[in-house]
């Protein structure tokens, strides 16, 4: 038994040994390998999926979580692109301002998006990990502003309200600025855009009222809201041509426009007087409500963060309330083959 366990441990034995303990180790980083390695491609799970060629998009129109589960071993090949839309603002009543859209912040680091100024050129390198995704609501009819929409560092901010006639009359900032409301007889200012401050800008400002029959337009995420025109103020235009980020056969999404589908238009302002002309005050292109004559003001469409249209006044009916603002959107989109 003696000389048994001395050639285990001496001699030619040892590096018997010394092999066997060698092809053990190897065993072991083999079946590391075999489970932890690297992806050819970003893995992620959550919201609705869809693909775009090449690429897989993940589209939230609600709260959710983007759970990445598998990465790449280049950091180049682990960045994303994001489309955010926060809610639109709700508007104010009798000739209130038009409500400005939900903040719209959007990158490009795929080149998927063809000559739009509101495109960032970087996106988002993206870890294993959950990140929590909140969609912004529309904010209530009557002067709320819309919500915030987040996702990992980007904030698109909500829409900022129309003035109201009455209570309170001034228009308030946001991803995009409500217009100014009829309040006196002076001009009354639009609401910032942009609001935090963005690069590139995440809204436009709301437009002012120089009049007493109706309010201005809310501002959009490419243009700010008009001012008022006689007894009328349209809401500003939102995004265009995000065709394709999106892809040619989701246009279900967004406000199909002259460039593509729009996002994040504002308000046309509201009339205050039953005797001015009856006309629409038309919104902006990308969702945004608008105030049709002396009757109920139109809302923001749902999931394109458009602003509310100003409320009318309606003569013995009283102040009829400015319209609610739609909520908003996210995509991440990332190349996936």
């Amino acid at each position: 038994m003696r000389d048994l366990k001395n050639k285990l441990t001496s001699g030619k034995s040892t590096k018997n040994t010394q092999t066997r303990k060698g092809k053990s180790f190897g065993y072991q980083v083999l079946g590391f390998g075999a489970g932890g390695g690297p992806t050819p491609f970003i893995e992620a799970v959550g919201g609705t999926i869809t693909t775009s060629g090449d690429y897989k998009l993940h589209i939230f129109t609600g709260p959710g979580t983007f759970n990445v589960t598998g990465l790449p071993a280049e950091p180049a090949d682990k960045i994303v692109d994001y489309f955010v839309v926060a809610g639109g603002g709700g508007s104010g009543s009798a000739g209130g301002g038009g409500a400005g859209g939900g903040g719209f912040r959007v990158s490009n680091s795929l080149g998927c998006i063809s000559a739009s100024p509101l495109a960032n050129p970087a996106g988002i390198a993206v870890t294993a990990q959950a990140y929590p995704i909140t969609v912004g609501a529309g904010g209530a009819a009557d002067a709320y502003p819309g919500e915030n929409s987040v996702f990992s560092s980007i904030t698109s901010t909500g829409g900022g309200t129309g003035g109201s006639w009455n209570s309170p009359p001034s228009p308030k900032p946001g991803g995009s600025g409500g217009g100014g409301s009829s309040f006196n007889t002076g001009t009354l200012a639009g609401g910032t855009g942009n609001t935090p401050p963005t690069t590139p800008p995440q809204g436009r400002d709301g437009g002012p009222s120089s009049s007493t029959n109706a309010g201005g337009g809310g501002g959009g995420a490419s243009a700010v809201g008009s001012p008022t025109t006689g007894s009328l103020a349209s809401g500003g235009d939102g995004s265009y041509a995000v065709n394709d980020f999106f892809g040619p056969t989701y246009a279900s999404y967004g406000q199909t426009g002259p460039a593509g589908r729009y996002f994040s238009g504002g308000g046309g302002g509201g009339i205050r007087y039953p005797d001015v002309s009856p006309n629409s005050n038309s919104a902006g292109l990308g969702g945004g409500g608008y105030s049709v004559g002396c009757a109920t003001s139109v809302s923001g469409t749902t999931n394109t963060g458009g602003g509310g249209g100003g409320g009318s006044w309606s003569g013995p009916g009283g102040p009829r309330p400015g319209g609610a603002g739609g909520s908003g959107i996210i995509v991440i989109k990332y190349k996936y083959q």
